[in-house]
């Protein structure tokens, strides 16, 4: 069994770095290349770390941190990067919403859907900004950081994950047509983020940091099917359907 994992954690590595040798030679997928590489590495560095535990209840300790346990510990360090979960598990996939996830890879992963995977990375990381301006100063934020736009009499309300709020005016209806197509218009007052949506349930929305929000009844069939599609969007299987 031993030499088994080891086998396997060895292959896994060579193998990825064959795949990465088919990649499109840019900016972006170098970045990506680079951290695939360390990450498929790491599993075998991570079980030999695993097989040096002194006592079973040490081995236990060094690998009972799941996916989702690791990505909570980013989040809560301060990491704002990219998050992609790889597991043979569709039962967990909405728990990569609770640390912001990109999106859940389900194992075994078709070439397309990863590459799908990856052009939406791409995206994320060549246009993820939106323009805040006033009077004042002009901020750029981070679309990954936006919870959501709430209008009040003239002004938008953007509300971030740090608990910024900036105010500006304008309208949701001018606003949305530049917003990328994470964001869903939920009620005449409110659009959000579907990437920091964590549940929806008879009509009201809870997001990452436990804001709940009303979906109102004219939105509430679009934003359901939307948000499906939103977590979704990779899979080519046609098990969701």
């Amino acid at each position: 069994m031993v030499q088994d994992l080891k086998t396997r954690t060895k292959k896994f590595a060579i193998d990825c770095g064959r795949l990465c040798r088919n990649f499109p030679h840019s900016r972006e997928y170098n970045a990506y290349v680079n951290q695939l590489i360390r990450s498929s590495s790491s599993v075998g560095a991570n079980y030999r770390a695993s097989q040096r535990g002194k006592s079973t209840a040490d081995f236990i300790n060094k690998l009972k941190m799941n996916g989702i346990e690791v990505a909570k510990r980013l989040r809560e360090s301060g990491y704002q990067g990219i998050i992609v979960f790889l597991t043979a598990f569709r039962e967990y996939v909405f728990r990569g919403y609770e640390v912001r996830a990109l999106n859940y890879l389900l194992k075994p992963v078709k070439e397309n859907t990863l590459f799908l995977c990856l052009d939406e990375i791409a995206k994320e990381l060549s246009n993820n900004t939106y323009i805040y301006r006033n009077k004042q100063e002009i901020v750029s934020i981070p679309y990954a950081d936006i919870l959501t736009f709430s209008s009040r009499l003239h002004y938008v309300d953007i509300l971030t994950v740090d608990g910024k709020c900036y105010e500006q005016m304008s309208t949701l209806n001018k606003i949305i047509v530049h917003l990328p197509s994470e964001f869903i218009r939920t009620h005449r007052s409110y659009i959000v983020n579907m990437a920091h949506i964590y549940r929806i349930t008879s009509g009201t929305i809870e997001l990452s940091n436990h804001l709940t929000t009303q979906i109102a009844r004219s939105y509430s069939k679009d934003v359901i099917s939307a948000f499906a599609k939103y977590t979704t969007r990779f899979d080519t299987s046609g098990d969701f359907e």
